[in-house]
């Protein structure tokens, strides 16, 4: 072979290195021609470090499908988040209307179910404390006045839980059964 066979044979490996460089630097979202001109420099080491570094067809692909997913999630939650609200309010309406028709207030009980203000005391109040005793019943209401021997019966009778607040005009406010006074006469 004689030497310009052999440059011939030479320029044209380089161009086909640039040649396939351009082809598949493009199909992997790359700049055709710059890469091109790297194949023809670089010959097979281009072609291989093109196919070492990221696709970035694939990348744009990836990020187009997450973005459309989180779009999707998006309009999905605000969906439920409306349908939400739309059946809070129904539900707050209706609790609405059943407290009008019970004359309550549940909204003011929600937190943590505060009991109801205690009964005004009375002038005479009973220093034994035998009588004057109220409890809330399961709506939460004031129940009483009751004597000591009533609450005993209600309380054997399992209606009296160690749960259920109770009050007697000499405590300050509502209180638990369970450690009260009450408890202790009642022992």
């Amino acid at each position: 072979m004689d030497d310009t066979t052999l440059i011939l044979l030479q320029l044209l490996i380089w161009l086909v290195f640039g040649i396939a460089c351009g082809f598949v630097a493009h199909a992997r979202g790359r700049n055709g021609i710059g890469w091109f001109f790297i194949g023809l420099i670089g010959g097979c080491f281009a072609l291989v470090i093109l196919f070492v570094i990221p696709d970035l067809k694939e990348e744009s692909a990836r990020k187009d499908a997450e973005e459309r997913r989180r779009r999707k999630l998006e309009e999905e939650l605000m969906q439920e988040r409306s349908k939400n609200h739309a059946f809070r309010s129904h539900a707050t309406g209706r609790l609405d209307h059943h407290d009008t028709a019970l004359g309550m207030d549940t909204r003011g009980m929600a937190p943590g179910l505060k009991a109801p203000p205690p009964p005004p005391r009375v002038e005479g109040a009973d220093p034994g404390m035998r009588h004057g005793w109220y409890h809330l019943d399961a709506m939460q209401q004031s129940a009483g006045p009751f004597d000591l021997e009533q609450m005993r019966a209600a309380r054997n009778e399992g209606r009296l839980p160690d749960e259920v607040l109770v009050w007697h005009e000499s405590m300050p406010d509502w209180a638990p059964l369970q450690g009260s006074a009450l408890a202790k006469l009642l022992a």
